[in-house]
């Protein structure tokens, strides 16, 4: 909100241009996250208007830098990476293109966010990523899945069986 503010003021513009121009940039549905010269694209479409990956591209920032630059460091080092609990493949999209020797496993249990990280494997046409629809988890035992009807990617649960 404070940089709409920002470019509100510091605008020429008439302010329903500015908002013309701000409700372009929060219904686009790819964007290219750019670190050291590696480029990734995402397909942000369906995702909330709350997703962080979603707000901070569209504000131009990189998502979650430190976590992104200090992966970027450590891709040439390794050959094996798992993004557990995927969401849209983040993580192993940009360790992927920065190791094209990597090879990444995602996990990822919701459909709609399995078919998303499918489709950014395939718009970054990366061969050293693999999806799996599975739930990871540190022991055994029994759980169940729930979905909010208003915001699944926010409010999704793992319940342990009563």
């Amino acid at each position: 909100m404070r940089n709409f503010l920002r470019l509100l003021r510091e605008s020429g513009r008439h302010y329903q241009t500015v908002l013309a121009c701000l409700f372009a940039n929060l219904s686009t549905s790819m964007v290219t996250i750019a670190v050291n010269g590696v480029r990734v694209k995402f397909d942000i479409d369906g995702l909330g208007a709350g997703d962080e990956i979603r707000r901070r591209s569209i504000m131009g920032q990189i998502p979650e830098e430190p976590i992104v630059r200090c992966l970027m460091k450590l891709a040439p080092c390794v050959d094996l990476f798992f993004d557990v609990g995927a969401h849209i493949g983040y993580y192993a999209c940009i360790m992927a293109n920065c190791n094209p020797h990597l090879q990444c496993y995602t996990f990822e249990m919701v459909p709609f966010l399995q078919e998303r990280i499918k489709h950014n494997i395939r718009i970054n046409q990366l061969s050293n990523v693999r999806c799996f629809d599975v739930v990871v988890a540190d022991s055994d035992k029994g759980a169940f899945y729930t979905e909010s009807g208003v915001d699944f990617f926010s409010t999704s649960v793992l319940q342990p069986r009563a």
